[in-house]
């Protein structure tokens, strides 16, 4: 979606530009979602190898404008049939919150506050990225980049690198019982593109 102009713009937006930011900067997206889509770079300061999170052109005036025609028909149902006010009840929450995943610079705070959780506080054996503060805007963000993993669902692969499927599967468990029953903050999207499996010379 739009990879080169699209992240240009944003590093404009924040008054910034990408070519005095980073020594380089892949316009092929790694992954891309509804909201937003990563990049690979490079920070021209320090050489580091970084993941930058850019939000799609236009998303949030989309996102908007269609949970409030949802909310519209919904309403018109709900007092159609009664039986339709949860369905009303759910939008109009989501029309609230989406405000939160439509700014970048809460889910920056929100990974340094899982970082820290889980790194600082529990000791748990997983990688949560840093967060380059420098370079957090509510469209934008990046944070260090992680390499050699290799997707949870990729059985081939765990395989392979010899990774102990039980140890991973206790590990996660124990992450996300901290995450709910201790924190009271957890990822609540764990799926595969979310939870990767970092290599180490022993397997994961």
């Amino acid at each position: 979606r739009e990879a080169d102009g699209g992240a240009r713009r944003r590093g404009r937006q924040q008054q910034w530009r990408i070519d005095d930011v980073f020594s380089e900067f892949d316009y092929s997206p790694l992954a891309s979602a509804s909201i937003a889509q990563v990049h690979r770079a490079r920070l021209a300061s320090s050489q580091e190898q970084v993941a930058v999170k850019v939000m799609h052109r236009g998303i949030a005036a989309t996102f908007r404008e269609d949970l409030s025609r949802a909310v519209i028909i919904a309403r018109v149902a709900s007092w159609l049939n009664s039986d339709y006010g949860t369905m009303l009840t759910v939008l109009e929450t989501w029309r609230s919150e989406i405000e939160q995943e439509l700014n970048f610079t809460n889910e920056a705070s929100n990974l340094k506050r899982v970082r820290a959780n889980m790194i600082e506080r529990h000791g748990a054996k997983v990688v949560v990225p840093r967060v380059i503060d420098e370079l957090v805007s509510p469209v934008c963000f990046a944070m260090e980049f992680i390499d050699d993993c290799i997707k949870l669902n990729d059985r081939p692969a765990l395989s392979l690198h010899n990774v102990d499927e039980g140890a991973l599967l206790e590990t996660i468990v124990h992450v996300w019982c901290c995450q709910l029953f201790q924190d009271n903050f957890a990822n609540a999207d764990p799926h595969p593109g979310n939870v990767l499996v970092k290599l180490t010379g022993e397997g994961a």
